[in-house]
């Protein structure tokens, strides 16, 4: 009976046994390849949703980017006045992100829309272009890089004069965060500029730190220069400016370039322009 048992069992041959062993290698590479195929799927969605996540908070950082710094701006000691202190850069820790601001005065530069012909002369690109210069007078201007549109515009030309110029703002030039070429395109001479220069710079002989002195009241310029030792002609040209509204001693538009960061990432760019009078924002750029 065990001689009978024992032929009834199935033979297995050495070639069966390698078979199935080559199935199961064979199935436990399929399953593995399964496995990184489904791991490499997790990985992309998760990447997707936080670029989502990224993109959908990082415009509301922004926003409170710019909320923070009009109230920075409206609670410093001279309110009346903006100055290049004021408009220092700032960082800002906002939850895992860190917000980096970097303000700019429209209202240092010239108006093209507001500017009189004498002052547009004086634009260095624009000097001695008179047909060019009749074109940007008469154009209304609602962003800079319209120019580029206009006859006679290159961008040689553009690129001297677009970080002089603006289309922002009331026309009044800001005497507080002016730089040199925008004050000598307004008529000022070297030696009155280096005057108003040294005056804003305060005790420390260095602008944009806190000891700065503001020119708070337009009024007020004249006299504030005087100890200075200005001269008749140069009290002139301010007096022209003055009265004809192409100088002040605010701003109404801010510009922000705002870096989002996390960590050492760059994760959003904003570039916004906010006109600080009616709290709105007058232009918005993001990359």
């Amino acid at each position: 009976m065990g001689q009978a048992l024992r032929r009834s069992l199935p033979y297995r041959s050495r070639n069966s046994s390698g078979a199935i062993l080559f199935v199961a290698v064979g199935a436990i590479a399929v399953l593995s390849i399964l496995a990184l195929g489904a791991t490499s799927s997790v990985l992309q969605e998760l990447k997707l949703a936080k670029f989502v996540t990224e993109t959908d908070t990082s415009p509301y950082l922004a926003q409170s980017a710019v909320d923070i710094m009009k109230v920075f701006l409206s609670n410093d000691a001279t309110p009346q006045a903006v100055t290049l202190y004021d408009l220092r850069k700032r960082e800002i820790p906002l939850g895992d992100k860190v917000l980096l601001i970097m303000p700019q005065d429209e209202q240092s530069k010239i108006n093209l829309d507001l500017a009189t012909k004498e002052i547009l002369n004086r634009i260095p690109g624009l000097s001695g272009q008179t047909q060019l210069i009749d074109a940007v007078f008469g154009a209304n201007i609602a962003l800079k890089e319209e120019l580029l549109l206009l006859d006679g515009m290159t961008q040689e030309i553009y690129g001297q004069l677009k970080g002089l110029t603006t289309v922002f703002g009331l026309g009044m030039v800001n005497i507080n965060t002016a730089q040199p070429d925008v004050l000598s395109a307004q008529g000022m001479d070297s030696d009155l500029i280096e005057k108003i220069q040294e005056y804003r710079a305060g005790d420390d002989a260095t602008e944009a730190t806190e000891d700065d002195k503001p020119f708070a009241n337009p009024p007020e310029i004249i006299t504030q220069l005087t100890n200075l030792g200005i001269n008749p002609v140069q009290q002139q040209v301010i007096q022209n400016l003055l009265s004809t509204m192409q100088l002040g001693t605010t701003t109404d538009c801010v510009s922000f370039d705002i870096t989002v960061l996390q960590g050492k990432k760059n994760v959003r760019f904003f570039k916004v322009t906010v006109n600080l009078v009616k709290g709105t924002i007058v232009f918005w750029h993001e990359e």
